[in-house]
């Protein structure tokens, strides 16, 4: 019996699955401009994405760059 139905199979449920986000951390999403459109996505959609490695990088991201303002406007 051959297995090319079955691997065939297998190419057409891999080529069907949904692709996973790309992780970004801290640093890129400091870096990068990224950072207010993943705040918006993660905080429009909490109860799915809240707890996912993005949304709380991009949680611990915002911190960081607030707190220097925050620390100025105490005036510390």
């Amino acid at each position: 019996m051959s297995r090319l139905p079955l691997y065939l199979a297998f190419l057409t449920l891999a080529a069907c699955s949904e692709q996973p986000d790309q992780t970004y951390t801290v640093t890129q999403l400091l870096a990068e401009k990224l950072l207010f459109e993943r705040i918006e996505t993660c905080r429009n959609n909490a109860g799915e994405l809240g707890n996912t490695v993005n949304c709380m990088n991009t949680e611990a991201a915002h911190v960081r760059r607030r707190f220097p303002q925050m620390l100025h406007s105490l005036g510390g």
